[in-house]
């Protein structure tokens, strides 16, 4: 679902949830499961960034959500990341 590189680099399949702040939430996932239509697992594999965007979303997609910007500059300074 998701690595870390360097640490400071987030790779993700697909975006950011508003239920995982830290990284330390990814790990407490149970990723031996079929993957839920909803929650942080879906949000992970599903979610898609988006300009001009403010907070999170339902996605248009029907799986995860979307998200700003300033989601993403408030993950990577609470995780000490640089990229996702």
């Amino acid at each position: 679902m998701a690595a870390i590189i360097d640490n400071k680099i987030l790779n993700v399949h697909g975006g950011l949830s508003p239920d995982i702040t830290e990284l330390s939430d990814i790990a407490k996932l149970n990723r031996y499961q079929e993957i839920p239509s909803e929650g942080p697992m879906c949000d992970l594999l599903w979610s898609d960034p988006e300009d001009g965007k403010k907070g999170f979303d339902v996605s248009p997609r029907g799986a995860g959500c979307v998200f700003g910007d300033d989601i993403t500059e408030q993950f990577l300074l609470l995780n000490g990341l640089v990229k996702i």
